[in-house]
């Protein structure tokens, strides 16, 4: 009797062991059908934050403290033209920069250094073309409060470059000859006789005007004399070095700016200029109305003065005496 008992008993723990492995089993079932729930929600965020990530227009990798890629968007993969597998776990200036080391210019590497983010305009070729980028580094922190890694974020400026660029181009040449203006002429000569006095260098000025334009002007109209004047300005660039300025003074008159010339060789290059104009083939050219030359009054610092104010007066009264003479010549002495 006392064995039956025995068994009886447990036969009953093991109901009660069967009904707490299957609660078991059943705990089990919930908790990986809430786990794959999870899993699944956080898949989902993780694709939708992936795609937002793959949809910014600006440029975007992340990279680890070696330089690593760790991961990349799609406009920065399209922009150099690579795959997802061309880029994870590279070095980001080989595959961005095609270099053996970090680019003393990337916005990362001060990330590292000093953990801050930062900021900075970015010159590149990609392609063989020029691209400019505002460029920013942004760390990213581990729970201990170190940069375990760093995002490269890059905007392509290039378009608001070139139309900074138009804009100031607008604002320093002549519309019509494409020489620089006078307000740029008259800024860049001040800070020419600046320099000149600083380091005790000289500097020339020659102002010129074409003889006969106002002829031209009148019997053919302004079209024609534009066209003169928009033919003028290649002669006169051909005959200067890229250091000088040639500029439109104003109507039918030029100037040349001579950065650390002396007279004996500014002469030389104003007679450049009245040969190159004398021999120019102006399609405009008519032989009633006489040659299209150019008159020039020639002035260096310091000599013939020590000022703008003084300098252009004195340059004036050159360009007066070489047109009362006839015009097609050069004055640079000034007899007062």
């Amino acid at each position: 009797m006392a064995g039956i008992t025995v068994v009886i008993e447990e036969i009953t723990d093991l109901k009660r062991v069967e009904q707490h492995l299957a609660e078991l089993k059943r705990q089990a079932e919930r908790d990986i059908t809430e786990l794959k729930r999870v899993n699944e929600g956080v898949k989902k965020t993780a694709d939708r934050l992936k795609a937002v990530f793959d949809s910014i227009d600006d440029m975007i990798c992340v990279v680890d403290r070696d330089f690593n890629v760790v991961d990349a968007n799609k406009a920065r993969l399209k922009m150099f033209k690579l795959s997802p597998k061309d880029a994870i776990e590279k070095k980001c200036y080989k595959i961005f920069q095609n270099r053996g080391r970090p680019c003393k210019e990337c916005p990362v590497q001060p990330v590292f250094k000093d953990g801050k983010a930062t900021r900075m305009e970015k010159l590149a070729v990609i392609g063989g073309v020029v691209k400019y980028f505002d460029a920013q580094g942004i760390p990213i922190f581990d729970e201990e409060n170190n940069v375990i890694a760093a995002i490269s974020f890059a905007r392509d400026v290039t378009e608001k470059k070139q139309a900074e660029e138009a804009l100031r181009e607008c604002s320093i040449k002549d519309e019509l000859t494409g020489l620089f203006n006078y307000r740029y002429f008259q800024n860049h000569l001040e800070e020419e006789i600046k320099r000149a006095q600083r380091y005790e260098k000289p500097v020339s000025l020659i102002l010129l005007d074409l003889d006969n334009f106002k002829t031209y002007n009148d019997s053919c109209g302004h079209l024609v004399g534009n066209e003169i004047l928009k033919g003028a300005a290649d002669p006169l660039r051909a005959c200067v070095r890229d250091v000088d300025i040639v500029a439109r003074y104003g109507g039918d008159e030029f100037c040349v700016i001579l950065p650390q010339t002396g007279k004996s060789e500014a002469i030389e290059v104003a007679e450049r200029i009245r040969t190159s104009i004398e021999h120019h083939d102006f399609p405009q050219k008519k032989k009633e109305l006489g040659k299209l030359t150019v008159s020039l009054g020639l002035v260096a610092y310091p000599q013939d003065g020590k000022n703008l104010k003084s300098l252009l007066g004195v340059a004036d009264k050159a360009l007066y005496m070489a047109k009362n003479a006839g015009g097609n010549r050069i004055v640079h002495t000034v007899l007062e």
